[in-house]
Parts: structure tokens; C-alpha cells; sequence
């Protein structure tokens, strides 16, 4: 029930974007350097609930995502 994917290069770093996933978007998610400091650009979401949120909430990572994608 969890993914752990990696980011394209940000304008933020990986704490940042936790941050600004939950403040933004409603999405919680935990940074990959809790898990090690070679995941710095990683998190880790969790899908243990109904399909319909979890969509939901994907789409809104996404936005925020590209809002912050380097380039």
C-alpha cells in the first residue's frame, strides 16, 4: 500500500515540497531522506484507502509538482 517515486528536479528541496504538498494541496506525504540520505529526492505515499481519494490526491501532488519542477 505504499509507493515510494522519485521526483524530477525541483525548485525546493524534498522537505520543502512536504511542506508545500500539505499546505497547498491537503496531501500528506513522508520525505525520502527519513528513510536515508541517498533519498533526497524521494517520497513515500500511502494508498490504504479508497481508490476514489487517493486519485484525488495524486492529481493535486501532480499540479504541485509541475508548479515546482525546475526548468
Amino acid at each position: 500500500s505504499y509507493l515510494f517515486p522519485k521526483l524530477p528536479p525541483l525548485d525546493v528541496n524534498i522537505q520543502n515540497f512536504v511542506k508545500i504538498l500539505r499546505a497547498q494541496a491537503g496531501v500528506t506525504v513522508t520525505p525520502g531522506t527519513e528513510f536515508g540520505p541517498q533519498f533526497t529526492d524521494s517520497f513515500r505515499i500511502n494508498f490504504s484507502q479508497d481508490s476514489k481519494p487517493a486519485v484525488a490526491a495524486i492529481k493535486r501532488l501532480l499540479v504541485i509538482m509541475e508548479r515546482y519542477r525546475k526548468g
